[in-house]
Formats: C-alpha cells, sequence, structure tokens
C-alpha cells in the first residue's frame, strides 16, 4: 500500500503550501518594518507589495534601512 506521505505529487503540494506561507509571512513582515520606518503606506503600495515576487521582496528586505521616503518605494513596486 502506498503511503500518501511519501507520494511525489503529495510532497509537492506540501512544498507549495509552504513556499505560499513564507512569501505570506514575508509580506507581512516588510509591510510592518515599512510602516515602522516610513510611516502608513499608501493602500496601493500595500497591494503592489503584496503582489511582488519572493526575490523582490528580500531585496527591498535588504535595502529598508537606505529608504528615507516613501516615494523611494516606487521604483521597487512599479
Amino acid at each position: 500500500m502506498i503511503n500518501l506521505e511519501e507520494s511525489a505529487t503529495y510532497q509537492r503540494i506540501l512544498r507549495k503550501g509552504e513556499d505560499l506561507g513564507q512569501k505570506k509571512a514575508l509580506t507581512e513582515t516588510l509591510i510592518r518594518l515599512l510602516t515602522i520606518k516610513l510611516g502608513k503606506l499608501p493602500a496601493n503600495y500595500s497591494t503592489r507589495i503584496e503582489q511582488l515576487d519572493y526575490r523582490t521582496l528580500h531585496v527591498l528586505i535588504g535595502r529598508i534601512f537606505d529608504l528615507e521616503k516613501v516615494e523611494e518605494l516606487k521604483k521597487y513596486l512599479y
């Protein structure tokens, strides 16, 4: 009998769920940190951050201390 947890399909689904969870946590953390550093973000900026890919989220987190104004986010979001 096949153990479902050992199947390739199950493992792919599990990895995808983990990846989505990590991206969501990263997105929420970035928005929280940007809000602390720069103040309230425009709604369209928050929405756009939620749509960013994993790599761009990491880039933004790495550059968060370089940002001085909300407007500086625009080059990463559009």
